[in-house]
């Protein structure tokens, strides 16, 4: 079903950058283009989202392990965010030291899990900062996303990470943004990666949400061929 899902969206998105082009027809508006082009990768990213869920609901995801120097990829996330975090009026700013060194572990899906902590925090900051830090203690590596955006309500705390869960921010209507699957699929690849996700938050006075992963993973840390016993249907659906 990935590609019935896909395979329209990638149409939409591909004919949008090609009438934006480098000089646009005349005629055409580039403003409604580039709204079409944008909704075109939100969609598609949840939809990326989605399927990543059901293969984690059904125990088919597997983790790729590599060796990585932990500095190297923070300032690659560094550089790729950047200017969307400021595009908001935000600063980000990022922390590790070398002597973090080294890891073995899944660095695509590690990315993926910081990249959907990055896009949150930039949901609901404005004007404000958001501080990406990494540190390891003994053999676990610590990845904080600090924010000082609007914060999460302590009652909707415990249903956060739900697939489809009713938690939502009370003043996301005046973001615009509603958090999407990126945390419920963040702390089950965590899991998988023999982790965990954590997140303290405050009304008013911003976010931290924390990854903590071993900085070797083996076959004994993966969860990969675990399966859940509560599947969504929805994501059942996803890959029919």
């Amino acid at each position: 079903m990935s590609h019935e899902l896909r395979n329209p969206l990638n149409a939409v998105i591909g004919y949008s950058e090609l009438l934006l082009g480098d000089k646009p027809a005349a005629g055409v508006r580039s403003d409604d283009l580039k709204s079409i082009k944008g909704a075109g990768y939100q969609l598609l990213a949840l939809i990326n989202d989605l399927l990543d869920l059901s293969k984690l609901e059904a125990g088919r995801m597997e983790l790729h392990l590599e060796h990585f120097a932990v500095v190297d990829f923070v300032n690659d996330i560094f550089t790729s965010w950047q200017t969307k975090i400021a595009a908001r009026g935000n600063e980000l700013r990022v922390s590790c030291l070398p002597s973090v060194g080294i890891i073995l572990g899944d660095e695509a899906k590690l990315r993926q899990c910081v990249d959907n902590l990055l896009s949150n925090a930039g949901k609901f900051t404005h004007r404000g900062f958001i501080n990406l830090t990494v540190a390891k203690e003994d053999t676990t590596i610590l990845i904080s996303v600090q924010d000082t955006g609007i914060g999460i309500p302590p009652e909707q705390i415990p249903n956060l990470f739900e697939t489809f869960g009713s938690a939502k921010h009370e003043t996301s209507s005046n973001y615009g943004d509603d958090p999407g699957l990126g945390l419920p699929l963040t702390q089950r690849l965590c899991r998988l990666m023999g982790g965990a996700l954590t997140v303290e938050s405050e009304m008013g006075h911003g976010s931290v949400f924390m990854i903590r992963i071993p900085d070797c993973l083996t076959s004994a840390s993966e969860g990969a061929h675990e399966k859940s016993d509560h599947k969504d249907p929805m994501l059942a659906a996803a890959t029919a």
